[in-house]
């Protein structure tokens, strides 16, 4: 009798596929060896709905290895790939993490030429395109990210180079075939708090950089109410920014509630505190590729009522932060 199982999601770490490719080959002798060692390794009896893969933004080699800077580190494409197919994975949800407790690399199978090394921030030409696979939807969450949300455009490194996220869409279009793919952008670490214009732009840049055909990307975006506007260098005097280039607004009203811990810990169920959030759409469309950006902005509904005044809203009539009062 055969066992049988499926999960509406399953969890695993960017760590789990170092460890299958070095027991596999610990138990070969040579890539052939090494591939049927993967095949039976990976067993068919389970499968899942949606994969969560934990990806650690800050691993680092052991003493004395190149690369000792902390980074998202390659993973065995085919322990992936096997993965995906056994186990029937219909859609996946990518977990973007700063910091885990696995962040010391398994080495050994980098030392062997049998398995294709592939990362998400890796210029997106150098990664191949799977043929016989498609999913629903990859789903992003970045709350407790650092590096890949800054490279995104939210809080772009003014003293760092970036870390190559700006191939992120791209890769995981061809990681995890997908015509839809969505993304949260943290709303407490890193969050966006200067120049909305200069914010929307650089996001758009890195969701089309490759020109996509066939795509929707739905992106929620959680600002500081400090974005919309900026002082006049000359005049002294606070200037409201508009919308950036290539957007559209869409009246589409949306609220959510978010919860964050506050400096002063407190235990208990009470301990967050559940603040409610203001969104407008801003869309970009192209019909010829057939593609479709929506950005969800999203401030403090407490900010809107406390920050803005009537005098400035009527002075900027096409204002971005306009749209929230309309």
């Amino acid at each position: 009798m055969t066992y049988s199982k499926n999960y509406k999601k399953l969890h695993v770490t960017d760590k789990l596929f170092e460890d299958i490719a070095e027991y596999c080959i610990s138990k070969s002798k040579n890539k052939e060896e090494c591939f049927q060692e993967l095949d039976n390794t990976i067993f068919p009896v389970i499968s899942c709905d949606t994969l969560s893969i934990w990806i650690n933004e800050t691993r680092v080699f052991p003493d004395g290895m190149e690369g000792l800077e902390y980074d998202h580190r390659h993973m065995p494409r085919e322990v992936i790939d096997v993965i995906l197919r056994k186990w029937s994975v219909k859609s996946i949800q990518l977990n973007m993490i700063y910091f885990t407790n696995e962040g010391m690399c398994s080495v050994d199978w980098l030392q062997y030429d049998y398995f294709t090394r592939v990362r998400l921030n890796d210029p997106y030409f150098k990664t191949q395109k799977s043929p016989d696979l498609k999913f629903t939807n990859v789903d992003v969450e970045m709350s407790d990210s650092i590096y890949c949300v800054r490279d995104l455009g939210v809080r772009y490194p003014k003293y760092k180079s970036p870390r190559g996220y700006a191939n992120f869409i791209p890769n995981i279009r061809r990681l995890f075939p997908t015509d839809k793919i969505s993304m949260d952008l943290s709303h407490w670490c890193c969050i966006a708090n200067d120049d909305i214009e200069k914010k929307m732009s650089t996001i758009l840049y890195v969701v089309s950089m490759e020109q996509p055909q066939n795509l929707s990307v739905d992106i929620k975006f959680f600002v500081e109410s400090a974005i919309v506007k900026k002082l006049n260098e000359e005049t002294k005097k606070e200037e409201l920014f508009g919308i950036a280039p290539k957007y559209n607004f869409r009246k589409h009203c949306l609220q959510c509630y978010k919860k964050s811990l506050p400096f002063e810990v407190k235990l208990g169920p009470d301990a967050f505190n559940s603040e409610k959030w203001i969104g407008r759409r801003f869309q970009v469309k192209n019909t010829i590729n057939q593609f479709n950006f929506n950005l969800d902005v999203y401030i403090k509904e407490k900010d809107l009522e406390d920050e803005l005044d009537k005098e400035m809203l009527q002075k900027y009539p096409n204002s971005f932060v306009g749209h929230f009062y309309n």
